[in-house]
């Protein structure tokens, strides 16, 4: 009984994906971006229903408010964790939270949450890029013997 409300629960969110990729068409998000964050947010979503972050969800969900309750910046941290543990790319990982931040603004704009879960939930830092020329070091001035300055 269990697994059928949090798959309620998955099938409800996707038509809040659904949604929220018009809204970016609406707002002239590229066609990539949309793409993303659909894929984004549909791995969030099937990652917490499976991780089943709350005791139990919602048995009849009335409204999105109801479908997003369950979701808190708790249940983002551990899912940043696990793409973390799963060595999936810190430019994919960061992607993904932006996606969630700005789902969480479209569900506040509709009144939806009163607050961005996703809000505080920190990128992880990039590694600084060094410039292909600090990459050579320069080598001191050559040295020549005492001796092979007097050569002829």
């Amino acid at each position: 009984m269990a697994s059928v409300m949090w798959l309620n629960l998955l099938n409800y969110l996707s038509k809040l994906i659904i949604s929220f990729d018009e809204y970016l068409a609406v707002e002239n998000a590229s066609r990539q971006t949309r793409k993303n964050y659909k894929s984004d947010l549909h791995t969030f979503f099937t990652w917490f229903c499976e991780s089943k972050q709350t005791a139990a969800p919602a048995t009849h969900i009335q409204s999105p408010a109801d479908a997003l309750r369950p979701i808190t910046a708790d249940s983002i941290n551990e899912f940043k964790r696990e793409l973390r543990i799963t060595h999936t790319p810190t430019a994919t990982i960061n992607r993904r939270l932006c996606a969630l931040r700005t789902f969480f603004r479209y569900a506040m704009l509709n009144g939806w949450v009163q607050n961005n879960p996703a809000q505080y939930v920190p990128n992880i830092p990039q590694p600084k890029k060094t410039p292909e020329i600090s990459k050579y070091i320069a080598l001191p001035p050559v040295q020549m013997l005492p001796s092979v300055l007097d050569l002829p």
